[in-house]
C-alpha cells in the first residue's frame, strides 16, 4: 500500500508552492519594512480611493522629507506588484487597500487607499487576540453619522464604511460607488 509515483509528484508540487508563497510573504514583509516601504505606509489618503498618482504624489512627498530619491510612477506600480505577490492579506495589514484588479499596468490602473492608521490599531494588537472594535461603535459609543454628499460619493466614499473610524481594527474600506440615485 505504498505511494504512487503520481501521488509522489503532486505532493512535491504542493510543498513547493507552498514554499514560494511562504517566501514571497517574507519578500513582501521585507518589502513593507524597507525605507521606500515605510514612506508608502506613511502616506494616508484619508480613508479614500484615490487613484495611483495621487498617492505617488504623496510617497514622494514622504521620501522628499526623508531625503530619499523621489519614485516613478512605474516604481511604485513595481513595489505594489512585488508586495502583492505575498498575498492581499499582506498589503491590507500594512494598511494598502487596491481595487479589484489583481495586477497593476497601463490598461487596469488601481485605485489606492493608504490607511496607516489601520496598520498601527492592527501593530497594537497582542499576538493571537481576537479583533476588537478600538473606536467604541460596536458599545455604541460612535455618535457621528455619514451624510453622503454628491462630492463625497464622487470621490468613491459611500455610507456604509463598517461604521468604524478609520483607526480602529474593525475598519473596512468604503465600497466604490459608481453611480448617484
Amino acid at each position: 500500500m505504498g505511494t504512487t509515483d503520481a501521488e509522489i509528484k503532486k505532493r512535491k508540487r504542493q510543498d513547493a508552492a507552498a514554499e514560494r508563497l511562504e517566501n514571497d510573504k517574507i519578500m513582501a514583509e521585507r518589502l513593507i519594512d524597507s525605507h521606500f516601504g515605510r514612506a508608502v505606509c506613511a502616506c494616508s489618503t484619508h480613508a479614500q480611493w484615490v487613484t495611483l498618482d495621487a498617492a505617488l504624489i504623496r510617497v514622494n512627498k514622504r521620501l522628499k522629507a526623508a531625503n530619499l530619491d523621489e519614485t516613478t510612477k512605474p516604481g511604485l506600480i513595481n513595489w505594489l506588484n512585488r508586495v502583492g505577490k505575498g498575498g492581499k492579506e499582506v498589503l491590507n495589514r500594512a494598511g494598502i487597500f487596491t481595487s479589484s484588479h489583481d495586477s497593476f499596468g497601463r490598461r487596469a490602473e488601481p485605485l489606492l487607499i493608504l490607511n496607516p492608521g489601520y496598520a498601527r490599531a492592527l501593530g497594537q494588537l497582542p499576538n493571537g487576540s481576537a479583533m476588537q472594535c478600538t473606536c467604541g461603535n460596536a458599545q455604541g459609543q460612535h455618535k457621528g453619522l455619514f451624510k453622503a454628499t454628491r462630492a463625497s460619493v464622487a470621490k468613491g466614499a459611500t455610507a456604509d464604511a463598517g461604521g468604524h473610524k478609520a483607526n480602529c481594527c474593525l475598519w473596512a474600506p468604503p465600497k466604490r460607488a459608481t453611480a448617484l440615485k
